[in-house]
């Protein structure tokens, strides 16, 4: 058709006589038959149609629903079951599909119309023998109770009869016109249903919009350009990384950026000195570190005292002279003004007359470690360095190493244990004298066969560098290991793509040089039985002399014995550079590492008294542009040559990483350092979220490694607690999975209680009242830049985006907080509004959203519509105490912007399969983006149930916020714990009892919803452990010598310390044991209006000194103070504490909450407890359940020695009756032991730390196996679930098609990639470019 067009078209332009003469006529005619073609194919195909017409607007949604909602009332909805044709929508007319359709129809009919999975146990019992003959085939009686029964519900045998003849008959017809081919019986489009879900937005720009956006932007142009003179001429350090991304489209860019960080780079400078002159000049502490970083480390000379000031140590050496004249060092450690009396000498150093030390002593006063050398020296008197050390031990053996000229041990004997080993050590060559080691290899002596070696490297290869070991890199970490073991030579690299966590490389050549590799390392290597792994320290002679560095002159001048030093003859002698004086100040440097330097900075943040994050800062960031290794980087870096800077620094990155690391211990608690993920990303510190070395290596998903996204809600890293504790022994405990953590916090800048790099590959702390104004720039692996924001700002619409799309979803949202009951309808809704809501947020500002005032009139209104719904709450129904003010409705509305704050993150677009909350929230529903969006698995790891704990803190008792604000708080955390449930993949409760019955009740709407047993298949508990089960050894014998409880709680509501304080009241003040004491630790801040009015019921009841709030305390330590340990929580899932102190042997008083019980229960015998467990909110109860342990009565007589078992206690306590118990409790001591040792028997079999790390470790790869199934590209044709065949489906489709588009945005980092590709530059190598998908570079 299209070729008969441009032929007509070729004929005509020959036919007119004014186009005859056209000499490209026939050009004219192929191309209309060209474009035409084009054209018509486009609309063949719907090219020109929008890929979402099938999803209705959320907007059109909520007006249909309003409409139609005085027709229907949710109620009735939920009395009805979902008609099944529509929750199974067939996509074709397929043999499959009818077949499934038809069964689901058969199963409806044969059971009579009734939804078995909802109401089988609330129907009569012979209805479901009715039902169940019915389904088997087989004849039944109908009693008259079933038909009457069956008449009340409108339900008839015989119309269902019908139904089922009409059924089959329709099956038959449609079968014979269903093609018979092999191939359509699986003909299935992937799903047998219809999407649900969808984030779709229906965001579309009208031609006023545009007008009026291109009227703003001269407006936008202005702001953006006082912002960037701003923060050129503040010298903010991320400018260049802004620059290079915001002018990106601009024609110009090169030049101008050239010249715009020029300008940046001198207010740097500017920037710079005032920040020297305000933080730093005048700071002793301070001008250490700046004196360290420029001159190195300092040996100070004055008088007769030579000091050592090094970064982790200090060395006082007082100096005088012996009978014989020879100069006598006395070294203590710490900084003295006079030889301590109290503390011992760590050396004793004799010099002969050439000042060389001839005899040198540690620890001359313990006999069993003094050691005893002695040196040999050339035979010239000036040479102070010696040339060999023998040591003898305090066991008579002794021990010969050999020096070289720069006074460092280059080779020797030393023994381990019996075993002698020689060694020899190699060190860097550059610079001269350093005292890096950079390779160990020791040989094992006295053995009959060839003698096995190791040889240990402390030192990275450089890229193209030589094979010369002298010429390596130092490093702090063991890098490789070459033995040679019974012919055999391992070869095994520690691969650190992780700051903590290596991959170790082993590779195994024989006798004949084959080589095998991908072999496990052995054993004998890994368990370094001799120590020879660990790298050696105080290598060099300068450890042993203090004065080696000191000219003879200043030596030679120090008084003799008996004479006392003399005053300078004038002062102005005394300023004279070449003066000498006594008291004169003469200091030597020696330049020390940058990452020796970067451990001593933040080694003394960490310290009080605080070093200020600022300068702390500060001086991390010159410390790093003062290394040599970085001088490259820097200067790219701040030329505006970003992709070279990375490249740069990937080039040579091992290096860099050995250069400038600090230690473990200075970095595994602090979050401000640089690390090497910030320099690839162009920022400083926190500004990656990856721990890694490089960005890339946090994603990686390996046969061996699976990444896991946890999002904790104010506890792990930054808060303790039990829940803080499990996620500590996670972390800490599983090797083969790596953490992402997205953690909710107060705030941004809070100090790690945890350690936040061994295993934890990437962190973001998401500050909800964060200084930063929660300003959303945050995501789970990459954060946004600023201009990244701000364009965000700039493009969200307050018509199109903020009044059309975000107003609607907000009102759902109210809306279904406000319902009582949920239907599967309504719960499709709603989880549609929060897959839109973060698509939302995807486009659109956070602040500016939420800033607005039709959205702050839209939250009001929301909660005020009146639905005519008996199934939603009508504000006119409330009491007038629950009445909300316009206060109340702003303060509820600020609480939730931070409730929703998480759904700002951004998503990356390569997710990890795995994502974990410890709570059912609205914050936990992040899970549920990530399953749909991303197909990743989601689950919940239930600890305490957060609907639960929630009713029992927001409530009038306890929560300080007004009623109508709880009431607002309650309704959103309902509707979320539906949710949650409800899509969910698996939900781990830490223990098999009570928490699984609150799960089911939730997840199935007590049984309304759904099939409490089908529900119950999501629940997998893993009963809590003790992780560090180790650390807590029976308390042999008790410290305190009163009778001390103690308890190891926070100070808050949920833990019911009032309580504990009303039971010590009774005791105390009822009962009259003065003895008695209650020790609390635990954090007083979490509540602190709980923990003052604590503190006030303590000195109302006169209990100052008997009851102690004691604050932090090391669980391991305090219980040694416990005559007995008490737990009067009001909730708990399984309280480690409990665990802790049973470990410890100590006898145990709780609350019955949880699982408490089953610590306190042999599980062999369930009619045996070894604590006891009183109701909870019961103070006398818990009284005399206390008393009852201390003095060993009533019960526990029978775990006594008592040949004439005493009477219990009494219901009232004479002062006689207090005696005899209170003797009786200080003579029962070793029979609580043994009952306190028979509870660490329970938790050694029930609750071990390894069983329990054990199966999370599973779990996580079984989430990881789910996830790959849901993503793999070559999905199979998915026939119904088996529950669906029953007419239940708790399965949800996502609307894939509808999540792509132009929502879909690159990251910052792989702007102009195009550019590395055709760089002059060498290319990095080909692993890493390959790894580097999500950095600055692509292969």
């Amino acid at each position: 058709m299209c070729c008969g067009v441009g032929f007509v078209v070729g004929c005509v332009l020959r036919a007119v006589p004014s186009t005859s003469h056209l000499f490209y006529d026939y050009v004219i005619g192929l191309n209309v038959t060209t474009i035409s073609a084009a054209v018509i194919t486009f609309l063949l195909t719907g090219y020109f149609s929008s890929p979402f017409n099938n999803i209705d607007n959320v907007g059109d949604d909520i007006t249909k629903e309003d409409r139609t909602r005085g027709k229907r009332s949710s109620a009735s909805k939920q009395a009805e079951p979902m008609s099944w044709a529509t929750l199974f929508k067939s996509h074709g007319d397929t043999l499959c599909n009818l077949s499934h359709n038809t069964h689901r129809k058969i199963l409806q009919h044969l059971s009579l119309d009734i939804d078995v999975n909802v109401q089988w146990t609330k129907i009569p019992e012979d209805v479901r023998c009715l039902v169940l003959c019915r389904l088997l085939g087989v004849d039944g009686h109908t009693t008259s109770s079933a038909r009457a029964w069956l008449a009340a519900q409108s339900k008839s045998i015989e119309e269902s009869d019908e139904l089922l003849e009409d059924c089959l008959r329709d099956y038959r017809r449609k079968v014979t016109n269903v093609s018979q081919d092999s191939d359509n019986a699986f003909k299935i489009a992937g799903s047998y249903r219809d999407p649900e879900l969808t984030s779709a937005l229906g965001r579309k720009f009208g031609v006023v919009s545009k007008l009026k956006r291109s009227i703003t932007s001269i407006g936008f142009t202005i702001y953006e350009i006082v912002r960037w003179t701003a923060l050129i001429s503040g010298g903010a350090p991320d400018v260049s990384r802004e620059l290079w991304f915001a002018l990106r489209n601009n024609p110009s860019r090169k030049p101008l950026l050239w010249l715009l960080l020029k300008v940046w780079k001198a207010c740097w400078f500017v920037k710079n000195f005032w920040t020297y002159l305000f933080l730093i000049l005048g700071k002793p502490s301070l001008s250490v570190f700046l004196d360290m970083k420029n001159r190195g480390l300092p040996r100070t000379l004055r008088g007769d005292i030579i000091t050592v000031d090094t970064p982790f140590s200090k060395t006082t050496g007082f100096l005088s002279r012996d009978v014989d004249g020879n100069l006598v060092v006395a070294a203590f450690d710490g900084i003295h003004a006079t030889p301590p009396e109290s503390q011992a000498l760590r050396g004793l150093a004799i010099y002969d007359s050439s000042y060389r030390i001839t005899h040198y002593e540690t620890t001359p006063g313990d006999h069993k470690m003094k050691t005893t050398s002695t040196f040999d020296y050339q035979n010239k008197e000036w040479k102070r360095w010696p040339t060999r050390k023998i040591t003898k031990e305090a066991s008579g053996r002794e021990v010969v190493s050999t020096y070289d000229k720069h006074g460092r041990i280059v080779s020797g004997r030393l023994f381990r244990g019996d075993v002698e080993f020689s060694f020899e050590y190699l060190y860097q060559k550059r610079p001269k004298g350093n005292t890096e080691i950079l390779r160990a290899k020791y040989t094992q002596e006295d053995t009959e066969d060839t003698p096995p070696t190791i040889s240990v490297y402390w030192s990275v290869q450089p890229r193209s560098g030589s094979d010369n070991v002298k010429h390596w890199v130092p490093s702090d970490k063991i890098r490789r290991v070459v033995a040679v073991l019974d012919g055999m030579t391992y070869e095994v690299d520690w691969v650190y793509k992780h700051a903590r966590d290596a991959d170790l490389e082993t590779k195994v050549i024989d006798e004949t040089g084959a080589v095998c590799t991908g072999v496990e390392a052995p054993a004998s290597i890994l368990m370094d039985e001799f120590g020879l792994l660990k790298k050696p320290r105080d290598l060099s002679f300068d450890s042993v002399d203090l004065l080696i560095y000191h000219p003879l002159r200043w030596l030679h001048r120090f008084p003799k014995h008996g004479d006392t030093p003399s005053k300078p003859r004038s002062w102005v002698m005394s300023l004279m550079p070449f003066g000498y004086s006594p008291t004169k100040k003469k200091v030597i440097y020696r330049k020390l590492p940058t990452s020796v330097l970067r451990t001593a900075l933040w080694t003394f943040w960490a310290k009080p008294p605080h070093l200020d994050a600022v300068s702390a800062c500060f001086l991390d960031e010159m410390m790093l542009r003062k290394e040599p290794l970085l001088q490259k980087y820097w200067s790219l870096r701040d030329a505006g040559h970003l992709l070279e800077a990375s490249q740069a620094l990937d080039e040579d990155l091992d290096l860099i990483i050995s250069a400038i690391e600090p230690s473990a211990e200075a970095s595994q608690t602090c979050p401000l350092l640089i690390k090497a993920s910030d320099l690839f990303v162009m920022g400083l510190g926190k500004d990656a979220n990856q721990v890694t070395a490089r960005p890339e290596d946090a994603y990686r998903d390996t046969s061996k490694l699976t990444s896991v996204i946890f999002s904790d809600n104010g506890c792990w890293p930054d808060n303790p607690g039990g829940v803080s504790n499990c996620r500590r022994d996670l972390v800490n405990g599983h090797t083969t999975i790596r953490g992402h953590c997205l953690a909710e916090s107060a705030n941004d800048f809070g100090i790690p209680r945890y350690q936040i790099e061994q295993n934890i590959n990437s962190l973001k702390i998401l500050p909800l009242w964060g200084l930063d104004g929660k300003t959303p720039y945050h995501g789970v692996i990459d954060n946004l830049l600023q201009t990244q924001i701000d364009e965000r700002i700039y493009g969200t619409r307050i018509e199109e985006d903020i009044k059309f799309i975000f107003i609607p979803l907000l009102t759902s949202f109210v809306k279904g907080a406000r319902m009582r009951r949920y239907t599967r309808s309504d719960l499709v809704t709603f989880s549609n509004v929060v897959l839109k809501m973060n698509r939302y947020f995807e486009k659109c500002d956070f602040n500016k959203t939420w800033d607005n005032k039709d959205v702050q009139d839209a939250w009001i209104q929301a909660w005020l519509i009146d639905y005519n719904d008996p199934n939603i709450s009508n504000y006119r129904d409330f009491f007038e105490i629950e009445q909300a003010t316009m206060s109340d409705f702003k303060g509820a509305l600020d609480l939730y912007i931070c409730y929703f704050f998480i759904y700002s993150v951004e998503i990356p677009a390569e997710c990890l399969t795995v994502f974990q909350s410890t709570h059912h929230g609205i914050s936990s529903l992040y899970g549920m983006l990530l399953k749909y969006r991303r197909g990743t698995t989601w689950g919940i790891w239930d600890h305490a149930i957060l609907w639960r704990e929630t009713c029992l803190n927001i409530s009038p008792a306890q929560c300080l916020l007004p009623i109508p604000v709880q009431s607002m708080l309650l309704a959103g955390i309902k509707l979320a714990c539906h949710l949650a449930y409800t899509h969910v993949d698996i939900v781990l409760p830490c223990t098999s009892v009570f928490n699984p019955d609150w799960e089911i009740d939730l997840g199935t709407d007590q049984g309304l919803r759904g099939s409490k047993k089908l529900f119950a298949r999501k629940i997998d508990p893993i009963v809590n452990g003790i992780g560090n089960m180790d650390a807590f050894q029976p308390v042999m014998e008790t410290r305190s010598k009163l009778p001390t409880c103690v308890m190891l709680s926070n100070v808050q509501f949920i833990k019911d310390v009032k309580n504990a304080v009303l039971a010590a009241d009774v005791i105390v003040n009822k009962y009259g044991f003065s003895d008695y004491r209650l020790v609390v630790y635990g954090a007083q801040d979490r509540q602190p209006s709980y923990a003052l009015e604590t503190t006030t019921l303590i000195n109302n009841r006169n209990l100052n000194g008997k009851v102690i709030l004691a604050g932090f305390g090391s669980p391991k330590e305090v219980l040694k103070d416990a005559w007995l340990f008490m737990n009067s929580s009001l909730s708990e899932g399984l309280p480690l504490a409990i665990g802790e102190a049973a470990l410890s042997g100590i006898p145990i008083v709780a609350t019955e909450v949880g699982a408490t019980a089953l610590v306190l229960t042999d599980p062999d015998d369930s009619t045996k407890r070894y604590g006891e467990v009183v109701p909870p909110n019961d103070p006398e109860a818990l009284a005399r359940a206390q008393l009852s342990i201390l003095g060993m009565l009533g019960p526990w007589t029978e775990y006594t020695n008592d040949k004439i078992k005493p009477p219990p206690l009494p219901d009232s306590f004479k002062p006689e009756d207090v005696a005899w118990i209170l003797a009786r409790m200080y003579e029962k001591a070793n029979d609580r032991r043994a009952l306190g040792l028979k509870l660490r028997d329970v938790v050694l079999r029930s609750f071990h730390g390894s069983r329990y790390l054990r199966e999370h470790e599973q779990m996580y790869w079984i989430q990881r196996s789910w996830a790959e199934t849901r993503r793999s590209p070559h999905k199979l044709s998915r026939h119904p679930p088996a529950n669906a065949n029953f007419g239940e489906s708790n399965i949800y489709e996502y609307d894939d098609t509808a999540d792509t588009g132009e929502d879909a945005k690159a990251r910052w980092q792989d702007f102009q990639l195009d550019i590395l590709q055709a760089d002059s530059h060498p290319m990095p190598r080909k692993y890493s470019l390959g790894t580097y998908e999500r950095g600055m570079s692509r292969a």
